[in-house]
């Protein structure tokens, strides 16, 4: 389980890593993820982002595909109840109206 901390040589977890490529969509591992280690949320990148912050970059380009799976990881993301910090904060609003919408419904 500790492993699932560790970042890359960019500080990535393996959820900023998934949240990162939507072409191959993860649910489960996503799920699991998040139930295991519900603070993984919580972690930032070498960049101070967090895995909400890659969730949200390439959001304007994604396919009908891709946004069910952005809609489908943001869903099981708030489950974990992240912390309510300021990068917390800054993600949500950088992610575009359809993302943002669900995230506060």
């Amino acid at each position: 389980p500790e492993s699932v901390y560790l970042g890359d040589v960019n500080g990535q977890t393996p959820l900023h890593l998934i949240f990162a490529n939507l072409k191959y969509p993860k649910k489960d591992i996503v799920k699991l993820l998040v139930e295991k280690s519900s603070d993984l949320v919580n972690f930032k990148n070498s960049n101070n982002l967090l895995p909400l912050h890659i969730l949200g970059k390439n959001a304007d380009i994604y396919s009908d595909k891709q946004i069910d799976t952005a809609i489908a990881y943001l869903e099981i993301y708030l489950i974990a109840k992240p912390t309510a910090t300021t990068e917390f904060i800054f993600a949500l609003h950088a992610l575009p109206n359809w993302l943002s919408n669900r995230a506060v419904q």
